[in-house]
C-alpha cells in the first residue's frame, strides 16, 4: 500500500497486513479466508473483503453493484465509485446496542457506530436501561477515533464471532476480545453469525477472565474471584476469595482466600494460600506460605517450603531442601505427624545466621542429644542388671542356707551312729549271758 509511512518499529504489513479502504491507496490483493464468499451475493462487513482488492466484495456491498441483493440484506457500500458509496446497514440487534455490554459480532461495526459505543472504554456511556455496566464484559475496541482503540493484528477478521474457537496467532486475546468470544463456552455465541458453525466445535480455550473463572451459585454469597484463569470457588464457600493464578479452586471452604499461585486448593474455614504450587488446606483456619506441594491437614497449623506436610494442631513445618542456586532434593519431605501437637519442625541443608552456616552446631547439638540418651539408655539397663542381681543373690543365700540346715543334721544323725553301736553290743553281751 503506497499512502502507509513505515515506522522506526515496524516495516509496512510486518504486524497486521493491510485493510485498505483508501480509494487512493494502491490495494490490488484479496487476502481473505475465504474467496468464495466474494461476489455470493452477501456483503462481509469482516475481514478484507470490502475492499479494493477484492472489487468491493465483488460487489456485494453496495446497492447498486449487488446481484440479488435487497435493501433489507446487510450493506455498507465502500467503493468511490459507486452511485451509493457511503450506504450502510447496521445488522445488529437494536436493544443491544448502547446498552453498556460489548457485543463484539454484529453491532460492533460502523454502520452500528461500534455498538453505540460500548465497546470502546472512552466512549460507552450507558446510563439507564443498561443491560451491564460498562466494561463488565471487556472492551473490543474497533472504533479508529477512539483513544482505546484495539489493534487486533489478525489475519483474519472474519474469524472472530465465528463459533469456532481460534487459539493460534492473537486471536484469542484480549485486543481481539477472546476471538469475539468464540473461546468460552459461556461468552460464545454461535447464533449470531452467519458461518453456520457451532460453539464449541473446535473445543473450548477459554481465556477471558470473566468466564474462566467461575464462583458457584450455591451458598457462596459475597466470594469472589479478582482475577486469573481457570480458577474456581465451589459450593458452601461463602465470603472466599482467590486473587488472580490460574486453576486454584476454594471448596466448601469459607472465608477462605488464595493469592494467587497454579492449581492450589482450600477445602477448609477460614484456610488461607499465599501462592505456590499445588498447595493443600484442608485444616481449619491453616495456613501454606508459598512453596509447592505442602499440606496442611491440621487446625491453626502452617506449612511453607517445598513439601511439607502438617497433620498436628497447633504445628508448623518449614521444608528447604535447596542451594541458593535453586537445585532442590525433589525427595525432601518435612512431616509434622498427627500425634505431634504444638511442634516446629524446620528441614534444610543449610541455616545461615548473618554468614554463618549454624545448621553444623545444630547438629552437633543434635548427636549429642544422641549420645546423652543412648548413656541414659545404658544406664537404665544397668540398672535392671544391679536389681536382677540383687535378686538372686538374695536366692542364692537362701538356698545355700537351707542346704547348711539339710547338712548339719545329717552330720547329727551320724554322730549318733557310735552310741546306737554301743547299746546294741551291750544287749547282746547280756543275751549270751542268760
Amino acid at each position: 500500500s503506497s499512502t502507509r509511512q513505515s515506522s522506526v518499529t515496524y516495516g509496512c504489513g510486518h504486524y497486521a497486513s493491510y485493510v485498505c479502504l483508501d480509494p487512493e491507496g494502491n490495494n490490488t490483493v484479496c487476502d481473505v479466508a475465504y474467496p468464495s464468499r466474494v461476489g455470493d451475493g452477501t456483503c462481509d462487513v469482516t475481514g478484507h473483503y470490502n475492499s479494493a482488492g477484492c472489487d468491493w466484495d465483488g460487489g456485494d456491498c453496495c446497492p447498486d453493484t449487488c446481484v440479488g441483493c435487497v435493501l433489507s440484506d446487510v450493506l455498507s457500500c465502500q467503493n468511490p465509485n459507486s452511485t451509493d458509496f457511503g450506504f450502510e446497514t447496521c445488522y445488529g440487534v437494536d436493544s443491544w446496542i448502547g446498552d453498556g455490554y460489548c457485543d463484539s459480532s454484529g453491532e460492533n461495526t460502523h454502520a452500528c457506530n461500534w455498538d453505540g459505543g460500548d465497546c470502546c472504554e472512552d466512549k460507552c456511556a450507558c446510563s439507564s436501561g443498561c443491560f451491564a455496566d460498562c466494561g463488565s464484559g471487556g472492551y473490543f475496541c474497533q472504533d479508529p477515533t477512539s483513544s482505546t482503540y484495539d489493534s487486533c493484528g489478525i489475519e483474519y477478521p472474519e474469524y472472530i464471532a465465528d463459533g469456532q474457537c481460534d487459539s493460534f496467532e492473537g486471536y484469542n486475546t484480549h485486543a481481539c476480545g477472546w476471538d469475539g468470544g468464540d473461546c468460552c463456552e459461556l461468552s460464545c455465541l454461535a447464533e449470531n453469525n452467519d458461518w453456520n458453525y457451532l460453539c464449541g466445535d473446535l473445543d473450548y480455550d477459554c481465556l477471558d477472565p470473566k468466564y474462566s473463572n467461575t464462583v458457584s451459585d450455591d451458598n457462596s454469597a459475597f466470594a469472589a474471584i479478582g482475577d486469573g484463569l481457570r480458577n474456581v470457588i465451589s459450593e458452601n464457600s461463602a465470603y472466599s476469595a482467590i486473587d488472580g493464578g490460574s486453576s486454584n479452586q476454594v471448596y466448601r471452604a469459607a472465608f477462605a482466600s488464595i493469592v494467587g499461585g497454579y492449581r492450589n486448593v482450600v477445602m477448609s474455614k477460614h484456610g488461607a494460600i499465599l501462592g505456590g504450587f499445588e498447595n493443600e488446606v484442608s485444616g481449619r483456619l491453616a495456613t501454606i506460605v508459598g512453596g509447592s506441594r505442602n499440606t496442611v491437614a491440621a487446625r491453626h497449623s502452617t506449612a511453607f517450603g517445598f513439601q511439607a506436610h502438617v497433620k498436628g494442631a497447633l504445628s508448623i513445618a518449614a521444608a528447604f531442601h535447596a542451594n541458593i542456586d535453586g537445585t532442590t532434593d525433589n525427595d525432601a519431605q518435612c512431616v509434622v505427624d498427627a500425634e505431634d501437637d504444638n511442634t516446629i519442625q524446620l528441614c534444610a541443608d543449610k541455616i545461615l545466621f548473618n554468614d554463618d552456616d549454624v545448621l553444623p552446631a545444630l547438629s552437633r547439638v543434635r548427636r549429642l542429644a544422641d549420645a546423652s540418651s543412648t548413656a541414659k539408655s545404658l544406664e537404665q539397663r544397668l540398672e535392671s542388671l544391679r536389681e536382677k542381681m540383687v535378686v538372686t543373690r538374695a536366692a542364692f543365700v537362701e538356698k545355700v542356707e537351707s542346704q547348711t540346715s539339710i547338712l548339719a543334721m545329717q552330720e547329727k544323725k551320724l554322730s549318733s551312729l557310735p552310741q546306737e553301736g554301743s547299746r546294741l553290743r551291750r544287749a547282746l553281751d547280756n543275751a549270751d549271758d542268760t
